[in-house]
């Protein structure tokens, strides 16, 4: 809504550069609500606004958003190179708000890529950079980052080290998307271990935090969660019920990505009989129309490879080497074995 409100404000100003701040912010507002898309539409708008009207060092700004959502669709190699080309324009001014911005941003898209070795210092410079700025909030955002990829290295104490450290900065300063974020990565260090009951007790910390703000997407990950965990204890029944409620709630919020994830999660519970395995095919069926609203391709990809796998367990063999066949285009579209998607 407020970034069709902006866009009337666009409409009604005569000024170039005042018209580009608003697509900024606009690009701004639909890349946090996840519909890229658009932000990238907004962007492009600013961009050439600042091109025209503006300078270079405009343009860099205006662009810095992209690197967030070009890694979010997965265009990593061109989330990349931009900010390679952005990096410049920040430092021949010694513009450390951007130079940090850009820092983190390209440390997540290598995050994502799993170029780890890359990912960290990026990650470090931007954490330097708060610091420098004295941003304690977003210092400590770093600090968390730098733990999940030192969980991906399979380093879990130095993981946790990261995540209790940027804890109290989160609670200090109420943010409760990374209070709950923080809880959900100890209770997966915790099943990580086997540690089952203290992964649960830190899933009970995370439904506190969000005890006021009852539509918030991170309820239904913590059903998610919570339902990994029972089904690692045995709790089949328990597991499912979850599943079944975190479903619902994604589909309320309309977040077709995280309802996918929790139809996936649906189909991969036991399938002996062929009705179990037509039931995991449906639900691999509805996962697929959900990702039609997102630009997901890899992901997409895995789905459809596990609907092939379902279709020649049900000996639809014909339907099932069709899909393969595409699969193996969109694997070789991405420079990716489908073995490695697989």
């Amino acid at each position: 809504r407020l970034a069709a409100k902006l866009e009337m404000v666009a409409q009604t100003l005569q000024n170039p550069l005042s018209q580009a701040l608003v697509h900024r912010a606009q690009a701004n507002i639909l890349q946090f609500n996840e519909r890229y898309e658009e932000s990238l539409e907004y962007s492009g708008r600013a961009a050439d606004l600042y091109a025209q009207h503006g300078t270079l060092f405009d343009v860099a700004v205006a662009r810095t958003v992209e690197v967030t959502t070009l890694g979010a669709t997965e265009r990593f190699d061109e989330a990349i190179e931009l900010a390679h080309w952005i990096r410049p324009f920040f430092e021949s001014v010694d513009f450390k708000l951007g130079l940090a911005r850009l820092s983190g941003s390209l440390a997540h898209v290598y995050s994502m890529a799993w170029r780890l070795e890359s990912a960290l210092p990026a990650y470090q410079e931007a954490h330097q950079l708060y610091t420098e700025l004295d941003m304690p909030l977003d210092a400590a955002w770093m600090v968390h980052n730098m733990g999940v990829l030192a969980e991906r290295r399979d380093d879990l104490e130095e993981a946790r080290r990261c995540y209790e450290e940027a804890y109290p900065i989160f609670i200090e300063a109420a943010d409760v998307v990374m209070m709950v974020k923080t809880q959900f990565n100890l209770a997966q260090l915790c099943t990580r271990q086997a540690q089952y009951e203290q992964a649960l007790a830190h899933l009970a910390t995370a439904r506190d935090h969000l005890a006021t703000t009852p539509d918030s997407p991170d309820v239904g990950y913590v059903d998610l969660f919570e339902a990994r965990v029972r089904q690692e204890l045995g709790e089949t029944a328990a597991a499912e019920q979850l599943l079944q409620k975190a479903l619902i709630h994604f589909e309320g919020l309309e977040r077709h990505l995280e309802a996918a994830e929790v139809l996936v999660e649906l189909s991969q519970q036991p399938a002996a009989t062929p009705v179990q395995v037509a039931q995991a095919l449906s639900y691999l069926d509805q996962a697929a129309v959900h990702l039609h609203h997102v630009d997901v391709p890899l992901f997409e990809g895995w789905v459809q490879l596990e609907r092939a796998e379902r279709l020649g367990q049900l000996g639809r063999i014909e339907e099932a080497a069709a899909l393969a066949k595409e699969l193996q285009q969109l694997f070789a579209e991405r420079h990716l074995p489908l073995r490695q998607g697989q």
